[in-house]
């Protein structure tokens, strides 16, 4: 039996589509060849239309906690359904991208970051000033790792 159904099937039972659960949704449909047109252009445009004016992507219509990553999972989506021929906004695609510039500092997980990088480096950003940030985090990291790994005493 195939994964792609049961995902779906998965999937189709939550009534609760958040925009990562929507991004969840259309993920397999648009990864996996499947024929659902409609249904991947109907995802597109509802995490288009939770779009604030500062680019970022709401977790569900009217929400204004601040998610990272749900900005960043989004604009994944939408850079690969474009990829696709399917109908995303450019003006989004841009807004998206300049929050996910002006908020790169205040993400605080690296893993996030290294996402970020890879998504503006999709979209033809320079993103060297940002890599060497999380050089720079990363280098403290690995020196606090190993400090702490050095046995006191002898």
């Amino acid at each position: 039996m195939s994964f792609v159904p049961l995902l779906k099937q998965a999937l189709k039972a939550n009534p609760y589509y958040c925009t990562e659960q929507l991004v969840s949704k259309g993920f397999p449909y648009l990864l996996f060849g499947e024929n659902n047109n409609s249904e991947i252009q109907r995802v597109t445009n509802i995490i288009q239309s939770r779009q604030k004016s500062d680019g970022e992507i709401q977790l569900y219509p009217g929400n204004h906690t601040t998610r990272h990553f749900i900005s960043l999972y989004a604009l994944h989506f939408l850079q690969e359904a474009r990829m696709r021929g399917f109908v995303v906004s450019e003006n989004v695609l841009k807004k998206i991208g300049n929050y996910i510039k002006q908020e790169f500092n205040n993400i605080s997980k690296l893993r996030e970051k290294a996402y970020a990088l890879y998504l503006l480096t999709r979209m033809e950003v320079v993103t060297t000033p940002y890599l060497k940030k999380v050089d720079a985090e990363v280098a403290v990291l690995v020196k606090k790792f190993t400090d702490d790994q050095i046995p006191m005493g002898g």
